[in-house]
């Protein structure tokens, strides 16, 4: 039958793509390949867009397309049974998608010479459908070449018609019932002939060959699966369809009968194999996998209905069914080292024989796994002498973990959790955790370094850290510009169109409370339009490299989304979407367009007028204290406070230590924007010492345990000499504390010293 073209299609060239091994080695596929297909499309493709050739020549990938994406062909379906393995079909244009889009799901294939054969061909398609009344096509090269149709009452066809005198070959049987049948056309050089599940079914008169694909006519570049490329979606096949080939010669009856009948073989099941693999020994009849979840897989043969059965057999050699494992694969979801040495199988059979490959089975053996994701961050961190120095280890295991914390290589009794916080010490050090598995059979470990200084170390925009490191600049040309320092003024933003960018310290620094202070100053025509910088402390997993993504007109800052871990001070200058000029303090990478609050005034202080404007920024105690101050107008300062609520410590991901700096942005509408005088400093809190009441004629000296190099001095009289307290203090609730006796005696003098790194 054939129908008139309704429109013209256009498809792009279908670029090559490398044949990747998919179809399952089954005793059909074995036969198949052994006729020498120029190409075969097991069409078992669970996702992607790509039909890939499983023919030895494997360069005939074709391409799944419903032009909007609308879900008219739908992969990963079930196909005709276990000879083929599992989800080994492709659903087009079903009744759903039919009515919603039309006939639109197709594959196609560019026509190399191997796919135009003008000879003796073998045409092979499995199909499962229910549509009548429309006349469609499994697969079609042209009307003047072959072809394979189902007519509109469910009779299969097979013909090329090039010449006068060809006659389609049309089937007997219905194949539109629903269930799944074999298709097989064959042109041998005099007739064309028609297969239905093995069985001829009819033969006709054929005295030209095929023509071969015509590139004049609509797609005529093109073999297609699910429509004939002549009739532009005119005969687009609905239902299921796999296991397509084309073979470059005539297969006999003989040969047709004994590949479907592949199907009526014994039931067997064999190279079980496993996911997930790697471990070192692993072998498929030995498995050396770690704890978790495990899968087995068997590959099964045999006529259909199969009976599957997994079984394990126990260190104790006790064999027991494994209830609802019935499939050719079998997940274990915990695969403990209490399985270890645990033989695991399959059981096949069907009404031909049972397990005719042979007891399949194999030995676990099951190891503890730890993922440490990621190490301790940051890898180099500054501190000041003293400084309560945090760091968190993220590891899982199959099993509960132990965690052992050191000082450079120094074990610290007690440190036994994920979370890690000693005193910062003079010079360089490595903190490291060891973690282990209950059964001592998987270990780990993750370390970071970090720089104890005497006093706190001012960062400016000259600053070089202590291993030589300096300031990273992020961002590229187009839509990334690439910041740039001007003396000692970091330019964030040019002028340009659509800029981000960002700038950070090289060296983390301790955070747990600072002072910061900048210049900003915005210039241009583009002032109300979309810019900002934001001030950033960031634990994120790029580091320094850490950089935003340009937002509508600049209101990502170049902070959203991907400088996560992180707290931020934020500077808007947009008055638009929204938006007004002001100030806010976020975390993990939010703008007020982006999830963050709204922000808030400056007050007299205009951050919009082009004047440079000096931002004060003091963190202590959850809180960020902020003054603007106008430089042009002096006179014209504004203060504010923001409660965060919470330390910077879980923000950072369990870590004081974060990296300091810029980014910035602005939109199409633009600007340059400077940041000059910067300074950082971490700052140490204040340390009280404090007297209790005389009670029982004892009293209690306290004060805080960090920072942790002060030290308690007693005198007898206020001219010394002083001398450390003789008792060690004990740790309580954050608070060192020292109980001492009084007797009446003379009186005494105590104070807190700060001890200092050696000159």
């Amino acid at each position: 039958m054939k129908k008139s073209i309704h429109a013209l299609l256009l498809a792009a060239a279908i670029p090559w793509l490398p044949a990747v091994s998919r179809a399952q080695s089954t005793a059909y596929t074995a036969a198949l390949l052994s006729y020498g297909p120029s190409a075969y499309w097991p069409m078992n493709e669970t996702n992607g867009d790509t039909a890939y050739d499983d023919s030895p020549h494997g360069t005939n990938n074709g391409t799944y397309d419903d032009f909007n994406n609308s879900g008219a062909y739908i992969l990963g379906q079930p196909g005709p049974g276990y000879l083929f393995g599992t989800n080994t079909s492709v659903n087009f244009n079903s009744p759903a998608a039919l009515a919603l889009y039309g006939p639109i799901a197709v594959v196609y294939i560019a026509n190399e010479p191997n796919l135009n054969g003008t000879g003796p061909v073998t045409i092979i398609a499995w199909i499962q459908g229910t549509a009548m009344g429309t006349f469609s096509t499994p697969i079609a090269n042209n009307d003047s070449s072959y072809h394979i149709d189902v007519d509109q009452h469910g009779y299969a066809h097979f013909a090329d018609g090039n010449g006068a005198g060809d006659i389609v070959a049309v089937g007997t049987s219905a194949v539109n019932d629903g269930s799944w049948h074999q298709l097989v056309g064959v042109y041998d050089g005099a007739s064309n002939n028609i297969y239905v599940d093995g069985a001829l079914e009819n033969a006709t008169p054929c005295p030209t060959a095929p023509l071969g694909n015509d590139p004049s006519l609509p797609n005529g570049a093109y073999l297609q699966i699910a429509d004939s490329p002549e009739y532009d979606f005119g005969q687009a096949y609905s239902g299921n369809i796999c296991q397509v080939a084309i073979i470059p010669s005539a297969l006999t009856a003989a040969n047709v009968e004994a590949l479907y009948n592949t199907l009526m073989i014994p039931a067997c099941a064999s190279e079980i194999s496993h996911t997930p693999t790697g471990a070192q020994g692993d072998e498929p009849a030995t498995p050396v996998v770690y704890a978790g979840s495990l899968t087995l897989t068997a590959t099964v043969l045999g006529a259909l209905p199969l009976s599957l059965q997994w079984y394990y057999i126990d260190t104790s050699n006790n064999s027991n069914n494994i209830p609802g494992a019935n499939s050719a694969s079998y997940s274990i979801s915990n695969a403990s080292p209490s399985l270890n040495g645990y033989q695991y199988g399959i059981n096949a059979a069907n009404a031909f024989g049972a397990n005719s490959c042979g007891n399949q089975s194999v030995t676990l053996t099951v190891l503890d796994e730890i993922v440490v994701q990621p190490n301790l961050s940051p890898p180099v961190g500054e501190a000041f002498v003293g400084a309560p120095v945090t760091y968190t280890v993220f590891a899982g295991g199959d099993s509960p973990l132990s965690y052992q914390w050191s000082v450079d290589s120094v074990l610290v009794a007690n440190a036994t959790n994920s979370t890690f916080t000693t005193p910062a010490l003079c010079g360089t050090h490595t903190n490291q955790v060891n973690l282990a598995s209950p059964s001592g059979s998987a270990t780990a470990s993750s370390s970071a370094a970090y720089q104890g200084d005497a006093y706190p170390t001012n960062i400016t925009f000259s600053s070089i850290g202590w291993n030589s490191s300096g300031w990273a600049l992020n961002g590229t040309t187009y839509n990334e510009y690439g910041p740039q320092f001007d003396g000692e003024i970091l330019v964030l933003t040019d002028g340009g169109s659509s800029e981000i960018s960002s700038a950070f310290f090289e060296v983390a620094q301790y955070v747990g409370s600072f002072t910061a202070s900048f210049i900003y100053q915005a210039t241009g025509s583009g002032l109300f339009e979309g810019n900002g910088v934001a001030f950033i402390v960031q634990n994120a997993a790029l580091g320094t490299n850490a950089l935003g993504e340009i937002g509508e007109l600049g209101t990502a800052l170049g902070y959203y989304p991907t400088i996560t871990n992180s707290a931020a001070f934020e500077i808007n200058i947009l008055a638009l979407l929204g938006e007004m000029p002001g100030i806010a303090l976020a975390t993990n990478g939010q703008t007020q367009n982006y999830g963050g609050a709204d922000y808030g005034s400056t007050g007299s202080v205009a951050i919009t007028n082009g004047d440079p404007v000096l931002v004060q920024l003091t963190w202590a105690n959850s809180n960020m204290a902020v003054t603007l101050t106008d430089q042009t107008t002096p006179s014209l300062t504004y203060s504010t406070n923001f409660d965060l609520g919470q330390s910077l410590t879980p923000i950072l991901q369990g870590t004081d230590l974060a990296y300091i700096g810029f980014s910035g942005a602005d939109g199409g509408i633009v600007s340059e924007q400077t940041v000059s005088n910067f300074t950082f400093t971490s700052t140490i809190p204040p340390v009280t010492l404090a007297l209790s009441s005389l009670t029982s004629n004892s009293f209690v000296l306290s004060w805080p345990a960090y920072p942790a190099d002060f030290v308690l001095q007693e005198a007898a009289n206020l001219q010394g000499p002083w001398t450390v307290a003789s008792t060690a203090p004990t740790v309580v609730a954050g608070l060192n504390t020292l109980t001492m006796n009084y007797t009446g005696a003379a009186q005494m003098f105590y104070k807190l010293v700060r001890q200092v790194c050696p000159p």
